[in-house]
């Protein structure tokens, strides 16, 4: 491991490679080489950035309030304690995990990027082929999904909502308080709505499609062409869907 300090009370630039890593700033500049392992601290300044670039491997970036970090086959590259990283995939099938922090925190998901941030930080993902973002802390969470100019298809359950279509995937997992996904960028879009259950309230009106789990998740679909709900085993929920401008399918049991 090759520790690289940012210099001083100024902005610092962090720029990490598979094969080559350097920092620089005011005053000077480091370059690292070939190391299997690079640490890169933000010591002081307001914004303070790293940029991450993938291999031609498959590789595997992870965002966070504290730090971020991408590695593959012989490098793995650190930044902590920078206000902004943004990593790149370019080749290979490169997979993205993001970690919220203790605050409210918001991430924004759309076909080529994905972007978790919260007080102090912001952690970008650009062209990554999966987006897998963890909801484990306090705070009040809110993610943004978009569309692609094809055809989509949004997948809510218990406790995750993935959008996916051609060479990308979100998904959103664990104790998040508000889910929006919006269509209307193109194509023929899906929502596969499963497990609802007695508690879950079912909403219907215009474009709007709204799931809330339990109290304890709100999903606002908006401009997608197919609906398809399906209860739980042993479930009868109610859907309260008036006039809407989509294709509302129900399976299994319902209330009348």
């Amino acid at each position: 491991m090759v520790p690289l300090p940012a210099g001083g009370e100024d902005d610092d630039t962090f720029v990490g490679r598979s094969t080559l890593a350097k920092i620089f700033g005011t005053g000077f500049d480091i370059t690292a080489n070939n190391f299997p392992r690079i640490d890169a601290y933000a010591q002081g300044g307001s914004d303070n950035r790293a940029y991450l670039y993938d291999s031609s491997g498959n590789d595997v970036f992870t965002g966070g309030a504290k730090f971020s970090y991408l590695f593959g086959t012989d490098f793995a590259n650190y930044a902590r304690g920078f206000e902004r990283v943004d990593a790149y995939a370019t080749s290979g099938t490169d997979k993205t995990n993001f970690n919220d922090s203790s605050g409210d925190d918001d991430y924004v998901g759309r076909s080529t990027k994905g972007v978790l941030s919260g007080s102090g930080f912001l952690s970008a993902a650009h062209n990554f082929a999966m987006y897998d973002v963890f909801f484990e802390q306090n705070g009040t969470d809110l993610a943004k999904l978009f569309d692609s100019v094809g055809n989509d298809k949004y997948h809510s359950q218990d406790d995750i909502g993935v959008l996916a279509g051609s060479g990308f995937r979100h998904s959103i997992r664990n104790n998040i308080e508000a889910i929006q996904v919006f269509g209307g960028a193109g194509g023929t879009d899906t929502v596969e709505a499963t497990v609802i259950k007695d508690l879950d309230t079912v909403f219907g009106s215009g474009n709007l499609f709204r799931l809330n789990r339990n109290n304890s998740r709100d999903e606002d679909i908006t401009d997608f062409q197919t609906v398809n709900a399906t209860a739980e085993d042993g479930h009868t929920p109610v859907a309260n869907v008036g006039a809407v401008d989509y294709v509302f399918n129900q399976f299994e049991t319902w209330t009348p």
